[in-house]
């Protein structure tokens, strides 16, 4: 199945140990290969030089919140960049109001961003918030059902279907996690995720991504450096049971769990990913016969 091009949008981070900070944009473009650097038309607005901020996007814009800039200075402004005219534009939201922070978590759904824990520079935060871009306004969702995750920052979100999915992060006593959290949007309601299998070490620093129903974790820091990738299979159902949940599909490119006695070949890998693909597509053709979907 060939890939459709694709864009990606960079700014910020920092280069070396001593922390040298950047605020430059660029615009990765994977029909051509090629990074260009955005020039931005409005110096006055462009963010300061920080890193561990938060990036989304929705519609023609690219949303930044909060970030570490030098001499610790903790971040709490909200900016949007237009990818049309690549003018920086500071939004003065509406309603709650949210601390400064770094290292938190973000998603996306149903025209809404969320926003999860962090660090204020003095506690570790588990807040979760949702910012309404039709409305502009802040809403704090600390009325949450279940269980909630305990504060944390460095983390890893995703969204998948109805649910905003938190992994990882280390917590103001430097203690890393390696759990798994699951929030339902529509219930306004956190679950624990009960994963069997080879489960990656508790870990900060890593990248999470979706592919199919596969939440797929990439590298990290759990006290070294790591390269190793694993698989978190989510249900393709509404109702979530716990054993559906496994990270018996799990692969690394180290192979560190050299004494399992449960190898999973990349055969096995192949078949499983191509039966996922063949059950989205089904489900995609129902969708779309229903109007429920539509693809662009």
């Amino acid at each position: 199945m060939e890939e459709k091009p694709f864009k990606m949008f960079f700014f910020g981070g920092y280069i070396t140990k001593d922390v040298l900070l950047c605020n430059d944009s660029f615009i990765y473009d994977s029909e051509d290969n090629i990074f260009t650097e955005v020039k931005n038309s409005n110096d006055d607005e462009i963010p300061y030089q920080r890193t561990d901020h938060s990036l989304v996007s929705h519609e023609e814009n690219i949303y930044l919140f909060g970030g570490l800039g030098a001499n610790k200075v903790i971040f709490g402004d909200f900016k949007k960049i237009n990818t049309k005219t690549c003018q920086w534009k500071t939004i003065k939201g509406e309603g709650a109001f949210i601390k400064p922070r770094f290292g938190h978590a973000v998603g996306l759904y149903s025209g809404s961003m969320f926003l999860f824990g962090g660090w204020d520079g003095k506690n570790c935060l588990n807040d979760l918030y949702q910012y309404s871009f039709l409305t502009n306004i802040w809403y704090d969702l600390k009325a949450t059902l279940g269980e909630n995750p305990c504060p944390r920052y460095r983390h890893e979100g995703i969204v998948y279907k109805n649910s905003f999915y938190i992994f990882g992060g280390v917590d103001e006593k430097q203690t890393r996690f390696n759990d798994v959290y699951q929030f339902f949007f529509e219930r306004k309601e956190w679950k624990k995720i009960i994963a069997s299998g080879c489960a990656p070490t508790p870990r900060t620093f890593h990248r999470v991504t979706t592919y199919g129903n596969l939440m797929i974790s990439v590298g990290g820091f759990d006290g070294e450096r790591k390269n190793d990738i694993y698989f978190l299979a989510l249900d393709t159902k509404e109702n979530f049971d716990e054993e559906k949940f496994s990270l018996s599909r799990t692969v690394s490119f180290r192979e560190e769990n050299e004494h399992s006695s449960k190898k999973i070949s990349d055969s096995t890998i192949i078949q499983i990913l191509s039966k996922q693909v063949k059950e989205l597509s089904e489900k995609l053709q129902v969708e779309e016969e229903r109007h429920l979907c539509k693809v662009f």
